[in-house]
């Protein structure tokens, strides 16, 4: 479950994941920023288990159709 809130410009949604057999616990760190031009990054990290170290999972960017 992602829980979060809309603070200083962006949309920003943390949770953990819990441990499988397959792979271990993790948490997940999920933040939409509104750009210039309606354009929004969506950016997509996770840390393992208990620790600080955030790696990114995806940077994407969505552009609006004209």
């Amino acid at each position: 479950m992602l829980a979060g809130k809309f603070e200083n410009g962006a949309m920003r949604l943390e949770g953990s994941r819990p441990a499988t057999k397959q792979q271990p616990a993790s948490r997940q760190r999920i933040t939409w920023t509104l750009l210039p031009g309606g354009n929004v990054r969506q950016l997509w990290e996770s840390s393992p288990g208990d620790k600080e170290a955030w790696t990114v999972q995806f940077d994407g960017l969505y552009v609006p159709k004209k």
